[in-house]
């Protein structure tokens, strides 16, 4: 595989295609919201036909080289690493295999922003099946570092069902103790409650409820799926949310679980 610099250079003959397919082919615009330049085309023929230009089967062309240079050219910029993110992302499975592979490795080793922590964990746990383990264990290395470790938790709770069950609860359980994650966590067993095992859930709740910022949420997640937790489980929930000045559910004031 070529270096990184000789990635990069080839960035340099992008002009020459973007000044090809203007006008005509595609649109030009900049978006205030977004801070930044996109491009789209003007008929979905060129679209399809660009796709194809990109790459054949699987092997990238030269437009595909140009593109791909871009895209790394970028990703050395602290300011655009997070769109490079994010455009893996939303576009995974039209980037040939090793470079995404190789971007998603080079943006975690050079994380600068919290934005682009947040699509790095997005693309990786929305394709985790997806990624040689070497990417896979990116994820992990994210979730062990208590900068990243509430994006993590983010991307776990909008891709939970793309995660195999064994990694989602490794992951939970590195998070679970990261105060930045705690909310989110709450939301992720509120609802995927009889999807998670009884243990990581329970566990999960434990840690979150000795969360002040977070333990009203435990309440009410409690006080939703009061008759699936053990009573013990439930004793020592409320203790902790006490120390917090709320309580629980309880059988005889139906509504009072909020102290």
């Amino acid at each position: 595989m070529k270096d990184l610099k000789e990635k990069q250079d080839g960035h340099q003959y992008f002009d020459r295609v973007l000044e090809w397919l203007r006008d005509d082919k595609i649109d030009v615009t900049y978006d205030e919201y977004m801070n930044n330049y996109q491009i789209r085309f003007s008929h979905p023929s060129y679209y399809e036909a660009f796709q194809q230009a990109i790459s054949n089967k699987g092997v990238l062309t030269k437009i595909g080289e140009i593109l791909s240079s871009v895209l790394f050219k970028l990703a050395d910029n602290k300011d655009r690493a997070s769109d490079v993110a994010y455009a893996i992302t939303k576009n995974f499975d039209k980037l040939p295999e090793n470079v995404r592979n190789e971007l998603l490795t080079y943006l975690y080793n050079n994380i600068d922003a919290q934005w682009t922590a947040k699509y790095v964990a997005n693309a990786l746990s929305s394709n985790f099946d997806k990624l040689p383990e070497n990417v896979q264990n990116l994820l992990f290395k994210l979730a062990n570092n208590k900068d990243t470790a509430a994006h993590v938790a983010n991307a776990i709770y909008f891709h939970f069902d793309k995660l195999p069950e064994n990694v989602r609860n490794e992951l939970l359980m590195k998070v679970a103790d990261n105060k930045d994650a705690a909310v989110i966590l709450n939301y992720t067993v509120s609802y995927n409650f009889d999807k998670l095992p009884e243990n990581v859930r329970n566990e999960l709740l434990m840690k979150v409820a000795d969360n002040k910022d977070a333990a009203e949420y435990v309440s009410a997640t409690i006080y939703g799926n009061f008759d699936k937790l053990p009573k013990d489980v439930m004793d020592e929930l409320q203790r902790k949310l006490g120390n917090h000045g709320l309580t629980t559910y309880r059988a005889d004031q139906p509504y009072a679980f909020y102290g």
